[in-house]
């Protein structure tokens, strides 16, 4: 099948994928990628004959193809996006030849996209040259899913009044020679289409700048052209010889600074589009230089581009009655208008005025920018504007209008007869106003006075409602919320805005002190509100915005009226959950240490008891087994005692730090001559890896730091093991390791361990003595350093605790009070 016999094919036949057969040249091949349809795609066109067709295939693996090779691919058939595409499903070089003959063709050839993907010629003027870096991946929804790769050259071609994109891959050197050039172009032709596969204009793909001839160069000094009159221009025949650049002079009447500036000579004025400087005012004479354009008003320049110019005559407004303005040798000229105000107003593009000579009316127009200085004029005045004169088609009618370059532009030459009468009543009115104002000072003096009395009292109210720290919220009868108070919301963790005007059983969802639903007849505030009397509440689950819950005491205060009537209730409430939790703490912290403290107590106590009682008067053996059971619970309960006293020195502040600049070798080898005889008994191993450096800490406390966990590391390390101590520097900390090789500690147990009282084995306090506060005090030592601590182990394989402290650190102000904190248990000591 040929490319023509596929392009004929409908949207139906092609869709049914049909496997055909094609031999062609390559006219075009870009191994740069486009994405359609979140695939990527190259871009390659084939030439069989007078035809041609594009081939869809895959980026990637990039094909070895130039312009002239013959190729023959297998593919498929397909819809495309706009006219029947080829799938290839193989593709093979079988050998290279010059590009087939292209044919030449015009801008209106192309409009009905019959010779879409054909290698055809084309001749026109090059208006403009842009380099394009971007690759859009939805192209298809602008121009066509055919727009090409990260770099080409884009050039304008122009011919016969039509405007075609030319699309080059890469950048073209020295490409400003082709502008205002006429050349002759071959390369592919392609349609621009919408998403809905409409046309839209048509473009050429060019696969080298080789395939461009210049058939006569452009101005290299566009500004040095002769300068030509601008109503010789308008003798232009725009679907004739090819037009090329222009160069005009003269005085700018108008700009918008928007894109559009309007000029004129002595013979005509012209339109400017798309200038980009926002800094050309009305008065400055600019040289400019563009491409003639029709319109439908004056004659227009694109591509236009200006500079000011020297010196020029100045452009003199004419005076004309609207009736002469239907010639269109007046189009963009500057006028003059004198006419009766029959309409004004004002839009998003400015203010404007519809100015009336008898039936005919034209409308001037400020621009948006200048419309703030405009100032306001009356239907039937007498006025007259000046400003440049433009003809434009308007839904199909003919429109004039007139564009003023400032305010001053409108000149009120009589005011309207309605406005003078106006005028006198207004006087009339200010004057009567100004006697009422010498007969009310009095009474306003006395309004403001009671205001400002109840302003004062409005805020006192509110002052005291801002500054309670409890909790107040007001119900009317029906137990709405009427008003809530900062501390209410904040109790409740929403804003005062939620909370009003919602029921405050809503609101609250309270729960009794055993969890359960009040019903209805029970809530305090409920039975206030029906019996008018005061009720307390001294414990009472309310909700937060977050869903959580909080102990609260409440009590509820019925609302009065002067007349003694029940407006509702006041709710005064707080939050007692730390005091609820502070009594637990307290409670679970006696139980614990009185617990502690018995059984040591106890044993002592039996131990002296059979002594005393002289049943073991003749068993020695026995009777020292008892002393030294007395002798070591007693100890036992002096370092209870002791480590209870240190922590609560600690978190009360009498015990304080004393911070100076001590040798961390030092430390640890105090720390482990301290501990050398105990290890020793138990066959342990010490050995020290200390780095040589000074830090800024408490030493005695320090110390006793290492002294616990060297303690702790002894005490469950089985004989024969090892216990390390290292001190070292990390980044601006330092940090002392304490490793041992015991039973090690379980994973969930190593943050509980430095916990009160808390160990790892409930019988290490038996079995291997200590108060359970050790690791306790220390985290409180360390922090107190703004240091940490933790602890890294594996069960069975040993544990190592690890501290940080900054070199330079200074302690810290003592910790919260002893009872205030959990009474939870200590680690591993």
């Amino acid at each position: 099948m040929t490319p023509g016999a596929i392009h004929r094919l409908s949207r139906e036949q092609a869709d049914r994928h049909i496997l055909v057969r094609v031999r062609g040249v390559v006219t075009y091949y870009s191994r740069r990628s486009y994405v359609d349809r979140g695939i990527y795609l190259a871009l390659l066109f084939i030439q069989q004959g007078q035809n041609g067709i594009y081939v869809r295939l895959p980026y990637r693996p990039l094909l070895r193809l130039n312009c002239g090779d013959v190729v023959q691919v297998d593919g498929i058939t397909d819809a495309g996006d706009f006219a029947p595409v080829l799938i290839s499903l193989r593709i093979r070089k079988i050998a290279h030849r010059q590009l087939p003959h292209a044919p030449f063709r015009t801008p209106g050839d192309l409009r009905d996209g019959s010779y879409d993907s054909d290698f055809i010629a084309l001749r026109g003027v090059i208006r403009s040259v842009q380099n394009v870096e971007t690759t859009s991946a939805y192209a298809h929804y602008f121009q066509s899913r055919l727009d090409m790769a990260p770099r080409q050259t884009v050039l304008t071609l122009v011919d016969q009044g039509s405007t075609i994109p030319v699309r080059i891959p890469g950048r073209i050197a020295d490409a400003k020679r082709l502008v205002d050039a006429e050349v002759t172009l071959r390369g592919v032709a392609g349609s621009l289409f919408s998403a809905q596969r409409q046309w839209r204009g048509a473009q050429l793909f060019v696969q080298t700048p080789s395939q461009i001839t210049i058939e006569r160069t452009g101005a290299l000094h566009p500004f040095r052209l002769p300068v030509s009159a601008i109503a010789g221009l308008m003798a232009y025949h725009f679907t004739g010889p090819l037009q090329h650049m222009v160069h005009v002079r003269g005085e700018v009447i108008f700009a918008d600074g928007k894109g559009t500036v309007i000029i004129e000579d002595q013979t005509a004025g012209l339109i400017l589009r798309g200038i980009s400087s926002s800094k050309i005012a009305p008065g400055q004479f600019v040289d400019a230089i563009g491409y003639v354009s029709p319109g439908p008003s004056a004659v227009s320049l694109t591509n236009a581009r200006i500079r000011p110019a020297r010196s020029g005559r100045p452009a003199t407004p004419m005076r004309l009655r609207l009736k002469r303005l239907n010639d269109r040798q007046y189009d963009a000229s500057l006028v003059t208008l004198t006419g009766t105000v029959a309409g004004h107003g004002a839009s998003g593009e400015g203010a404007w005025v519809d100015l009336a000579q008898g039936k005919r009316v034209i409308r001037a127009v400020l621009d948006s920018s200048q419309s703030r200085h405009w100032r306001q004029v009356h239907e039937g005045a007498r006025i007259s504007v000046t400003g440049a004169f433009q003809r434009h088609a308007e839904k199909g009618i003919n429109a004039m209008s007139i564009l003023m370059r400032t305010p001053s532009d409108l000149v009120v030459l009589r005011p309207s007869a309605s406005f003078q009468r106006r005028r006198v009543i207004y006087s009339m009115l200010w004057a009567l106003l100004a006697l009422l104002a010498l007969a009310l000072p009095p009474l306003l003096s006395r309004l403001r006075q009671n205001q400002r009395t109840v302003s004062d009292l409005r805020d006192q109210q509110k002052l005291i409602l801002n500054s309670a720290e409890d909790g107040l919220i007001g119900v009317d009868r029906q137990g709405v919320v009427s008003f809530a108070n900062p501390a209410a919301a904040g109790l409740l963790a929403r804003s005062p805005r939620e909370i009003a005007g919602r029921p405050l059983r809503e609101v609250f969802d309270p729960l009794d002190q055993n969890g359960q639903p009040y019903a209805e007849a029970q809530w305090p505030v409920q039975i206030t509100l029906l019996t008018q009397t005061s009720q307390q509440a001294a414990y009472e689950l309310l909700r937060r915005g977050d869903g959580s819950r909080f102990a609260a005491e409440y009590s509820c205060t019925p609302l009065r009226d002067h007349d003694n009537r029940c407006l509702g209730a006041l709710l005064s409430f707080r939050d007692v959950s730390k005091r609820f939790e502070l009594d637990r703490m307290k409670s679970e912290f006696m139980s614990v240490v009185s617990h502690e403290l018995r059984t040591p107590i106890a044993a002592i106590r039996a131990a002296l008891g059979l002594v005393a009682s002289g049943k073991l008067a003749r068993q020695a053996e026995q009777e020292r087994r008892m002393l030294h059971l007395a002798s070591t619970n007693s100890e036992r309960l002096a370092s209870l005692v002791n480590d209870i006293l240190d922590l609560d020195r600690l978190h009360s502040g009498k015990l304080q730090m004393v911070p100076q600049l001590c040798s961390a070798a030092a430390v640890v080898q105090s720390a482990l001559d301290n501990i050398a005889a105990l290890a020793m008994s138990n066959h342990l191993v010490l050995r020290k890896q200390c780095e040589e450096f000074s830090l800024w800490a408490d030493r005695d406390r320090l110390l006793q730091v290492l002294d616990n966990l060297l303690s702790n590391a002894v005490k469950f390390s089985a004989p024969g093991g090892t216990i390390t101590v290292s001190a070292a520097v990390v980044d601006a900390e330092v940090e002392f390791r304490v490793a041992d090789q015991g039973r090690g500690i379980p994973a969930e147990m190593l943050e509980l361990i430095f916990e009160r009282f808390r160990q790892v084995d409930s019988s290490d306090a038996r079995a291997k003595g200590g108060s359970g506060l050790g690791l306790t005090i220390v985290r409180a030592i360390v922090e107190q350093h703004h240091g940490k601590i933790w602890a890294e182990s594996q069960a069975g394989q040993g544990s190592t605790f690890i501290l940080r402290l900054p070199r330079s650190a200074i302690p810290a102000p003592p910790l919260a009070p002893l009872d205030a904190a959990l009474p939870q248990a200590s680690a591993h000591a």
